[in-house]
């Protein structure tokens, strides 16, 4: 496999095979210019530098959206699990916030390659990564529905089943379970969401 193609694989993950960022974060620092004349995925790392000269570049490139072949710079950005490591996670944050901020838009969804699913990029920041920061950011910018059929799953843990207006969200937008994730984790992300229903 390509040094680059199994870099992707470990930092998006693909099909019933999660994202693996201690390894993806490793082969960055074992090859800085891995991703070099990849600009959509200088998000994915949180190289807001990469990314300001890519817009720099083209005034419309941020707003390139995902195709069948490739996601656009924003769902990189939202999809990459690098943002579970705390030396990546501002830096992707900003990185979504830049690309908002020139248009990219918030309602992005690019198709799984193994199940031909739709993932939405709030999926990404809420049902994936359930990063508070990234859901809130994406919200704010105009996400139309999170009971799009776009796979955002509240069911997270306990605690939001056992709260009225978390319960009702529930209803409203779970479509799948989120294993393995703190409940803290859980509870930022749902705020965040019944925040935008309130």
């Amino acid at each position: 496999v390509p040094l680059l193609q199994r870099w992707k694989l470990w930092t998006f993950g693909s099909g019933y095979r999660s994202a693996r960022p201690q390894l993806a974060a490793r082969m960055l620092r074992e090859r800085p210019d891995l991703i070099d004349g990849h600009p959509e995925l200088a998000g994915a790392a949180g190289d807001v530098a990469s990314l300001r000269k890519a817009m720099a570049r083209d005034a419309h490139w941020a707003r390139t959206r995902s195709s069948a072949e490739a996601m656009s710079p924003l769902m990189c950005a939202c999809l990459s699990g690098l943002i579970g490591l705390p030396d990546f996670a501002q830096g992707i944050r900003d990185c979504v916030a830049l690309l908002l901020a020139a248009g990219a838009d918030a309602n992005d969804s690019t198709i799984d390659p193994t199940f031909h699913d739709p993932l939405s990029a709030l999926y990404g920041a809420a049902g994936r990564n359930h990063d508070a920061q990234l859901t809130r950011m994406l919200l704010e910018a105009g996400v139309a529905d999170v009971d799009s059929g776009q796979r955002v799953p509240l069911r997270c843990c306990a605690n939001c089943r056992g709260h009225g207006q978390r319960r009702r969200m529930m209803r409203m937008t779970a479509t799948w379970f989120m294993p393995d994730r703190l409940p803290g984790r859980c509870w930022r992300v749902c705020g965040a969401l019944t925040t935008a229903h309130s």
